[in-house]
């Protein structure tokens, strides 16, 4: 039987791509040794020598295999990530490579959500009448406040009509409950006699803004209200109404200390007392007249302790 002698060789280049996979070329040159078929067998010899023998069946090309199965396509990648390439088909004998798989897809990182707003802090922007129960909006911001305000008693006192200390400290109180002045507080009238004077009270927070009843600042902290300047006159009634150019009982300097007249105490219509302008943002918001008569009709600063 022939044989053919072949050389067989096989050169493969293997390419890879970034998503595309891989894939398997052969060349083939000189074959060696490969048949392309078993031949039939020789016929058997014929009993009649006359007769050869019948020629033997002609073997069968061999059939190359199958083409390689297509790689599967990567998954797409996690948050963001390419995915993988595809593995290559492997190829079939004498066959063709298989196809690489096509890369996946690259996987979309999701959205960060929005963080949750922050809180207001004591620096919060404010206006006037959204703080707290005794605190105001000054300068843009919620502050400790405590409240002033002049009394509007359409005739006025007299000297007599102030009745003393006590007297003054329970008219200021009764303009703020007749208004029910929210939140209510404790009021004391700006009045010195000899039983005592404002310079003698207990103020437990010296940093305290005093401000009219609408908010409006008149001073910062108790040494602002006996420096002898206001920021704002003392001109606004509990009832938020306006009281300008009005005379004022007092009996004190600006300071808070005793002034140069009380009418006796504040018991008197006949004497001298001091009194202070309700317009003024001097010394002389307390001290514009320092003998006053006590006949004169006038009102009482009242300032919330």
């Amino acid at each position: 039987m022939a044989r053919h002698k072949r050389r067989v060789v096989l050169v493969a280049a293997v390419a890879l791509g970034t998503a595309s996979g891989c894939g398997l070329i052969f060349n083939y040159s000189d074959y060696e040794d490969q048949p392309s078929s078993t031949g039939g067998g020789a016929g058997d010899a014929s009993i009649d020598p006359a007769v050869g023998g019948g020629a033997g069946a002609g073997g069968t090309a061999a059939t190359g295999g199958g083409g390689g199965s297509a790689g599967q396509s990567g998954q797409a990648g996690q948050g963001g990530s390419s995915g993988a390439a595809g593995q290559s088909g492997e190829g079939g004998a004498s066959g063709f490579a298989g196809q690489g798989g096509t890369g996946g897809a690259a996987g979309q990182g999701g959205a960060g959500s929005a963080g949750a707003p922050g809180d207001g802090g004591d620096d919060a922007a404010c206006t006037k009448g959204s703080c707290p129960d005794y605190q105001g909006c000054i300068e843009g911001k919620c502050q400790p406040v405590k409240r002033v305000f002049i009394t509007s008693d359409s005739n006025g006192l007299q000297g007599n009509g102030v009745g003393g200390i006590t007297s003054a400290n329970e008219t200021c109180l009764a303009y703020a409950v007749g208004v029910s002045l929210m939140p209510p507080g404790n009021f004391k009238a700006w009045v010195a006699t000899s039983e005592g004077s404002p310079s003698q009270w207990t103020v437990n927070d010296p940093s305290v803004w005093y401000v009219l009843i609408d908010e409006t600042p008149v001073a910062h902290g108790w040494a602002g209200l006996t420096s002898g300047t206001l920021l704002h006159p003392i001109d606004m009634a509990v009832n938020k109404s306006a009281w300008p150019n009005k005379c004022v009982w007092t009996g004190a300097k600006a300071d808070g200390t005793p002034g140069s007249s009380d009418c006796t105490g504040f018991t008197t219509t006949s004497g001298n007392g001091t009194s202070g302008s309700s317009s003024a943002i001097d010394s002389t918001w307390s001290i514009s007249i320092p003998f006053d008569t006590c006949a004169n009709k006038c009102q009482l600063y009242c300032i919330e302790q």
